[in-house]
């Protein structure tokens, strides 16, 4: 029992609400529970949206166009006679798997930049702290929006809109990885473990992904 409730002690995101207090712990509780709502919404659409996210008629009839907040629909209609409720809920679809691909995507690409960088250093560190200041400094709103376009080319549909948005998304938010990553590993990196690695001949490759990388994200999982 003992041993289990270590295991858990020592979860991310279990560690830090057993160490927070006062309104850091207020703020990461009410951040779980909106996620955990916003999942729930998601997974659960089928069931719990009044109707289908293309559904225009019901046993009455049409529906209407922007029709005001009533019984049967409680946030009203859209423009083209589309309950916005269940479009909203069945959105939270789309908007999940946008967040699970740029989630992905942003993690594993600053994780790699951030090692690279810290690791080798020299001109390569200096070209991608550059990149990452400049991408920093840009309007994330507007480069998503550019990104996004660029991408999708004007294109609509799910799959291509769902690329566009994740990938848009992961160029705003790689350099937050980036740093994290980038910071971590240069501290690792001077650590006696990592010398005696090198005295021993194990590869540069070999450094890093074995011996550097899992010490230098202990603190990613909860950024993520």
């Amino acid at each position: 029992m003992a041993t289990r409730r270590g295991i858990l002690d020592r979860l991310p995101v279990v560690h830090q609400l057993r160490q927070s207090v006062g309104l850091q712990r207020g703020m990461l509780v009410a951040g779980l529970v909106m996620a955990a709502v916003f999942v729930l919404c998601a997974v659960l659409a089928p069931v719990i949206a009044p109707y289908r996210f293309n559904q225009l008629r019901g046993p009455d009839g049409n529906f209407g166009a922007q029709q005001p907040p009533s019984a049967e629909h409680w946030l009203g209609t859209t423009v083209g006679g589309y309950d916005v409720l269940s479009r909203v809920i069945w959105g939270a679809q789309t908007a999940l798997l946008v967040i699970v691909v740029a989630l992905l995507l942003s993690v594993v690409v600053g994780i790699v930049l951030g090692l690279v960088s810290g690791y080798l250093g020299g001109w390569v560190d200096r070209m991608l702290v550059v990149v990452a200041d400049a991408i920093y400094a840009f309007p994330s709103l507007l480069l998503a929006i550019l990104v996004a376009i660029a991408i999708s080319g004007g294109q609509s549909g799910l799959w291509p809109g769902v690329m566009a948005a994740a990938v848009a998304i992961t160029v705003v938010f790689i350099p937050q990885y980036f740093r994290v990553v980038r910071a971590e590993v240069v501290r690792v990196k001077a650590e006696a473990f990592v010398e005696s690695a090198k005295v021993i001949g194990a590869s540069t490759p070999r450094i890093m992904f074995r011996h550097v990388l899992r010490n230098a994200i202990r603190t990613l999982p909860l950024i993520v």
